[in-house]
């Protein structure tokens, strides 16, 4: 912003237009003049003046669509800084290369980041026997990536001489506690046969991925060539968040690219940010589920398959459902596709769906539809909202839709007795089942909710854990036999240990009339 003089034309923004201008503005203090267009009087649409302040004001770019958004590790167009105005990112951020440091201590390691202008994050150990146990393994993101200085954090990985937290993966599921423990599941594929919890949630904010993180397609030939995912993952009821991937030469592209025979996901949330250029298989927590099963899990965030051909297969929760099984699952998060079949939950099914819905708005080019894009499979007790959504179809292909689908406005999917009538399990009644897969206390709030996103021990409605729960609790006291087939025993098996017992009660009791 400069001051401006001249004799005829004089323009805050510009002296003479004969064009098209959109979202620009110019500051009329600093500039002295009032006019942002020389030759035209008033301002076409596009042109706005403001005060200095307001040109210091984030929301004043943002309500006129400027891209402020960073994606994972990757800066936005502009950046707007304390009492400054917006900069073009790549000003403000410099690209650097994250060194090589493994073999350093971790102050030896904290301080060549800091030299290079990044930012160091926490510091998590990870399997690494090649090298001294507490010596740096790796960063994460990896040495030799391309980052921000000032913008992107790196984590230090330290070797140690054992995988994850805990358990062996066989007797005792391995322990997934932290990003370190992650990062050995990603570095892992000899272990994608076995079992695996989550004992807290992992926030991935900051980092970028090019690939799914686990079970990833390893080649660009069509066709999935890596390691399936055949184990087991038990989020118990955790949430992994901020997910970003960006991937142009790949297909199979979600949390999980590929879950093979027996593989199963369960009682996992995950918040994602998908864009995908390539080919086949895109979804929120899984690509391609074939003969897995998928159980009491969800997703949010946006799925984009912006393939660039005709290609397909893109679903808010899973791309593509071969054989497998999908129970009490849903997705809320958009999903866009510039192929064919595109789905608010799934884009191809030919496995079976049950108990599941989709509230996400859908876009594409053929095969779009509210819940799923493409079918051959079997559906039971599904929703959508055609309302959120913006389709009035559920399933692409198929008109009218099949049994078991049905696409509801917003209120009446926000209603208890519309899944109660389809056999839906929820708390609080015991006509479909005393499981209590699901959660719904009160009516036109929230969509159905998995019943173990409640605090830990609200185990009944009304909301927060008080005498009805205890009541509930102790009529399951000892239980055994506690699996994710009968959700732990009703989710009184809160450590999903397999047995209602003491531990369960010191964690109920930890949460008295917590939520009320």
């Amino acid at each position: 912003p400069v001051a401006v003089s001249s004799n005829s034309n004089v323009g805050g923004l510009m002296g003479a237009n004969n064009g098209t201008v959109t979202a620009c503005f110019w500051d009329i203090q600093t500039s002295g003049t009032s006019d942002g267009v020389g030759n035209i009087d008033p301002d076409p649409a596009g042109v706005t003046g403001k005060t200095t302040a307001e040109m210091q004001m984030l929301s004043t770019f943002t309500s006129a669509g400027w891209d402020f958004s960073a994606t994972g590790s990757e800066p936005a167009g502009w950046v707007m800084l304390d009492n400054d105005y917006p900069k073009l990112a790549w000003v403000v951020y410099y690209r650097v290369t994250i060194p090589n440091l493994k073999g350093l201590t971790e102050e030896q390691a904290r301080s060549a980041l800091t030299a290079a202008g990044l930012l160091t994050g926490e510091t998590y150990s990870v399997y690494d026997v090649s090298i001294s146990a507490g010596l740096v393994s790796e960063t994460y993101p990896k040495s030799g990536m391309v980052a921000y200085a000032g913008l992107t954090t790196v984590h230090v990985l330290l070797a140690r001489e054992t995988r994850y937290s805990g358990g062996d993966g066989v007797t005792e599921p391995y322990q997934i506690t932290n990003l370190g423990d992650w990062v050995d599941l990603m570095n892992s594929p000899d272990n994608w046969n076995r079992s695996f919890i989550l004992t807290a949630d992992i926030d991935l904010a900051g980092l970028t991925y090019t690939q799914a993180p686990i079970a990833p397609d390893t080649s660009t030939t069509s066709g999935f060539q890596g390691t399936q995912f055949t184990g087991i993952f038990d989020g118990t009821g955790h949430v992994i968040s901020n997910l970003t991937i960006t991937a142009s030469t790949k297909d199979y592209i979600s949390l999980f690219g590929y879950v093979g025979s027996g593989g199963q996901i369960r009682n996992l949330g995950v918040d994602v940010n998908i864009t995908d250029r390539s080919y086949y298989y895109v979804g929120g927590l899984v690509g391609y589920n074939n003969y897995g099963s998928i159980i009491s899990c969800y997703a949010t965030g946006s799925v984009s398959g912006l393939q660039v051909s005709s290609s397909s297969y893109v679903g808010g929760l899973v791309g593509y459902n071969n054989y497998g099984t999908i129970t009490y699952c849903y997705a809320t998060g958009s999903v866009n596709g510039t192929g064919f079949y595109v789905g608010g939950l799934v884009g191809g099914n030919n496995g079976s769906l049950t108990d599941c819905y989709a509230t996400g708005s859908v876009n594409g080019n053929s095969g779009v539809s509210g819940l799923v894009g493409t079918n051959g499979g079997t559906l039971t007790g599904c929703f959508w909202d055609i309302q959120t959504s913006g389709r009035t179809d559920g399933v692409g292909y198929q008109n009218p839709d099949p049994n078991g689908v049905a696409g509801l406005d917003t209120a009446t999917m926000m209603t208890l007795s519309t899944f109660i009538s389809a056999g839906w399990d929820f708390t609080n009644e015991t006509a479909n089942g005393t499981n209590d897969y699901w959660r719904m206390c009160t009516n036109g709030v929230n969509y159905p909710k998995l019943n173990w996103e409640s605090i830990d021990g609200d185990l009944q409605c009304p909301s927060g854990v008080s005498t009805e729960d205890l009541n509930y609790f102790v009529g399951r006291w000892l239980m055994n036999n506690c699996t994710s087939s009968n959700n732990y025993c009703g989710g009184v098996d809160i450590d999903s240990s397999g047995t209602v017992n003491i531990a369960d009660l010191a964690m109920f009791a930890q949460h008295w009339l917590e939520g009320i």
